[in-house]
């Protein structure tokens, strides 16, 4: 009893943890005992199961060091906040939207909207990875898509996202990838956008220079219209946090269940879009 009691409260505490914090890793898991009293000279049949927590975001998953992309190494669920969308032009925010993937699913919308839209505390939403899935992040950004430009007059940059596959249709780094104790890349700050180190001050060390965030978080920067070897990307125009735990660990429901999608499969249509894009092949589209 002592010692279940115990592992009860090492997984509160454990649970307790907050982003950034370095939390003690502490064993939880369960002791069971076929008889609550035994007598002297009596055998019992125990049951037990103890979980170690992994302590960095690397033993949950992999990130290939050729692609900008996230590989489970075990069921784990995956927690995405939006942390802002510095996209804009002429000091105004511009419509942008943020997406992912995994496995044979759809492409789910996570974010639509403006950078004073975003909200770390109440935009996100989660759901669980099985082992050896890959995990995708699609982004895009429309051209003049002010929130006074009429739908049918909105333009929109090609279709940016993370991981394996074709690239004809994205640039070659769509994205970066930070762990915890990453150096902060240096890039320019653009028509106005405040410093990226100002931006993310909240997730960098003292120094400002480097990542400091939970060991089992990652920050993802996306540049939505410009090439990485442009000198203007400043790849703070949709920024992300991703949070990874271990799937039993979690109260996230997987989305996806169901049957692969047709082959090729289709491209969703842009929300509330009177005249959807035509579907590109193998090419994820706008969100429905």
């Amino acid at each position: 009893m002592k010692v279940t009691q115990s592992l009860i409260l090492a997984s509160l505490a454990l649970a307790g943890g907050v982003c950034g914090e370095q939390v003690p890793v502490v064993p939880t898991g369960f002791l069971d005992a076929s008889a609550l009293m035994v007598r002297a000279e009596t055998n019992v049949d125990l049951n037990w199961k103890v979980n170690i927590p992994a302590t960095k975001v690397e033993e949950l998953i992999e990130i290939p060091d050729d692609e900008p992309t996230i590989i489970a190494k075990e069921d784990v669920a995956f927690e995405v906040r939006m942390l802002g969308a510095e996209y804009a032009w002429s000091g105004n925010y511009v419509l942008a939207y943020g997406q992912y993937t995994y496995g044979d699913s759809p492409w789910y919308t996570f974010f639509w909207g403006y950078g004073d839209d975003a909200n770390a505390l109440t935009k996100k939403t989660c759901d669980i990875l099985r082992k050896g899935e890959e995990l995708q992040f699609g982004f895009r950004g429309s051209k003049n898509g002010f929130r006074n430009m009429p739908w049918q007059h909105r333009k929109w940059h090609n279709y940016r996202w993370t991981g394996t596959g074709p690239s004809w249709y994205q640039n070659d780094n769509p994205a970066i990838i930070l762990k915890d104790g990453d150096k902060l890349p240096k890039r320019a700050t653009p028509d106005s956008q405040v410093d990226i180190s100002t931006f993310l001050a909240p997730y960098l060390d003292e120094s400002g220079k480097k990542v400091d965030i939970g060991p089992k978080d990652l920050i993802i920067l996306a540049e939505l219209n410009r090439d990485y070897g442009d000198k203007e990307a400043d790849y703070q125009d949709f920024v992300i946090l991703v949070t990874f735990t271990e799937a039993e660990n979690s109260t996230c429901t997987r989305r996806w269940n169901g049957p692969p999608p047709p082959s090729p499969p289709s491209t969703p249509s842009t929300p509330s879009e009177p005249a959807p894009i035509p579907p590109k092949p193998t090419v994820p589209g706008i969100p429905e």
